[in-house]
C-alpha cells in the first residue's frame, strides 16, 4: 500500500468518527418522540338494574316485589368539584294498602342531581330531586320537588377497610316538611373480587313522612356484598332491615327484605 492510499484511509476513518460523534450529539439533543397518553375523560357513569323484595323509602314500606333501572352520570368539573345526575325508575308490583296505594301496581320516576365540593376532610353536596308517581289513587300527591344538602366524610381508610359517614338535610316543597338522615357504612375488602358493606341509617321527619308530627322516623340496617364480575360489571346482593320509630310506627311495621342489582360502568 503506498503513502497516498494510507493517507486516504486515515482521512476517511477520521471523517467517519467525526460523523458518528455529531450523530450522537444530534440524537442526544433530539430524542425520538414519545407517545402521549390521551387525557382521561371527565365523564363517567353507569347503568343499573335491580330487584327488591320490598320497596322501603325513608322507613315507609311502599310495597313488595319492585323492579328498577337507573342511569348515573358524573362530570368532573375539576379535581375538587363533581356534578352528578341520576335517573331512576321503579315499578312495585304489589303496593302496600297501609301506605295508601290501592292500585294493582305503582310506578315511580326520580330525577336527581347534585354538585359535590371536595373540601378535604368532608365533601359538601347541595342537591335537587324530582319525584313523579304513577298509578296513585286520587287524593295522593303525584309529584314532589326537594332540595337537600349532603355532607360526607371518610373517617378511616386503609387497604382492607374504610369507614364512611354521611349527614343529609332535605326540604320538600309540596308537603312543606323537612327530613334529616345520618348514616354510617364500612367497606371491608374480602379479596380482589368481593367486599362486604354493612351500614346503618337513622332518620328524623319534621312534618314530612308523617305530616302530622315531627319525630324520629326509622332505623335501617343493611349488608351489601358487591361482587366484581369484571372491571366494569358488579353484582350486588343485599339484605336489609327496617325498624320504624315513633314517627311512623302507626302505619309501618318492622320488615326484613333483600334483593340484588347489576351495575355496568362506562
Amino acid at each position: 500500500m503506498n503513502k497516498t492510499q494510507i493517507l486516504t484511509l486515515a482521512v476517511s476513518a477520521l471523517a467517519g468518527v467525526s460523523f458518528a460523534g455529531e450523530a450522537a450529539k444530534s440524537s442526544s439533543k433530539n430524542p425520538a418522540p414519545v407517545a402521549i397518553e390521551p387525557a382521561a375523560s371527565p365523564f363517567s357513569g353507569s347503568l343499573s338494574a335491580g330487584y327488591d323484595s320490598k320497596y322501603v323509602y325513608r322507613g315507609v314500606e311502599v310495597g313488595d316485589h319492585q323492579i328498577w333501572t337507573a342511569l348515573d352520570l358524573n362530570y368532573a368539573i375539576s379535581d375538587k368539584i363533581n356534578w352528578n345526575f341520576n335517573a331512576w325508575y321503579g315499578n312495585t308490583q304489589d303496593p302496600n294498602p297501609a301506605a295508601g296505594y290501592t292500585n294493582d301496581n305503582y310506578g315511580e320516576l326520580d330525577l336527581y342531581t347534585e354538585f359535590a365540593f371536595n373540601l378535604g376532610p368532608v365533601t359538601v353536596a347541595p342537591s335537587f330531586k324530582y319525584y313523579r308517581y304513577f298509578d296513585v289513587p286520587a287524593g295522593l300527591v303525584d309529584e314532589q320537588e326537594e332540595v337537600g344538602l349532603n355532607v360526607r366524610s371518610t373517617l378511616f381508610k386503609n387497604d382492607a377497610i374504610s369507614l364512611d359517614a354521611s349527614l343529609g338535610a332535605f326540604y320538600e316543597f309540596e308537603l312543606d316538611g323537612f327530613y334529616y338522615e345520618a348514616g354510617l357504612a364500612a367497606t371491608i375488602k374480602v379479596n380482589d373480587m368481593i367486599s362486604l358493606v354493612p351500614g346503618v341509617t337513622i332518620g328524623y321527619s319534621d312534618e314530612l313522612v308523617n305530616t302530622a308530627t315531627s319525630d324520629w322516623n326509622q332505623v335501617g340496617v343493611y349488608l351489601k356484598v358487591p361482587i366484581a364480575l369484571s372491571k366494569t360489571v358488579t353484582l350486588t346482593p343485599y339484605i336489609a332491615g327496617n325498624f320504624p320509630l315513633d314517627g311512623i310506627s302507626d302505619f309501618t311495621d318492622n320488615a326484613l327484605y333483600g334483593g340484588a342489582s347489576l351495575t355496568v360502568k362506562f
